[in-house]
């Protein structure tokens, strides 16, 4: 991933924060098939993944709703479900109308499967559903720098700062999400450890076939491998 500056965080920010009108999906028609195709008015995703239109898989709905299902007391009945794309209407945001616990979670969930299989932008469209939703919500991607929305605006601070803990907990509590990217394998483990103190419900993708943090985690973590499409136009 290049590297992204502050604005590009903003622009996302400004772009999506309480504002589920926003339309991101368009669709595309084939001789065979419709596919809807996820697109991004705030230019993030071009900057950061260096492609202006996904392809949506129904792998990216099911993902989601094993996401927000795990947060649930009815967990076990909504992961059964199969959600399918609809060729006729554009993918429904799940988040809409979803309640964060006040109690938090004590849960993890890992995202993985084959490489260039699209995790990156499903999880660049988890964010988008928070934002959207004014769900406060947690990044990082390839990096020390993470990144924190929520009503108040973007607030950034990095993995190693002295009182890291302390910085990210004015911001976040342990009730809300906090989304890493780690699909090129750039941290020890596999995930920065002090994110997995901190209790929060870390939402990860990553190549990884062997997710070192799970065993040293004291939360339930999930782990869900992402079948293979083609992600990109």
């Amino acid at each position: 991933m290049p590297e992204l500056n502050d604005t590009h965080y903003q622009r996302l920010y400004d772009t999506y924060w309480m504002r589920p009108d926003v339309q991101i999906f368009q669709k595309s028609q084939t001789t065979n098939q419709i596919r809807w195709l996820l697109g991004d008015p705030s230019g993030f995703m071009e900057a950061a993944f260096g492609i202006q239109t996904a392809i949506v898989s129904e792998e990216y709905i099911k993902a989601a709703n094993i996401t927000i299902a795990l947060t649930t007391l009815q967990h076990e009945s909504a992961m059964a479900e199969t959600p399918r794309l609809d060729p006729f209407s554009p993918p429904r945001n799940p988040l809409i109308g979803y309640k964060e616990s006040p109690i938090g979670f004590d849960l993890g969930f890992v995202c993985n499967g084959e490489h260039e299989v699209g995790k990156s932008i499903w999880l660049f469209l988890i964010l988008i559903w928070r934002l959207q939703c004014g769900l406060p919500t947690g990044y990082i991607s390839y990096g020390e720098m993470w990144f924190f929305f929520n009503q108040e605006g973007v607030t950034t601070g990095s993995l190693y700062h002295m009182i890291f803990e302390y910085c990210l907990s004015h911001h976040l509590g342990i009730n809300h999400w906090f989304l890493v990217d780690t699909t090129e394998g750039c941290y020890e483990r596999d995930m920065p450890a002090r994110l997995v103190r901190t209790g929060f419900y870390l939402v990860q993708v990553t190549s990884q076939t062997e997710v070192g943090w799970v065993y040293r985690s004291k939360s339930e973590v999930f782990i869900y491998t992402m079948k293979s499409f083609h992600a990109s136009v």
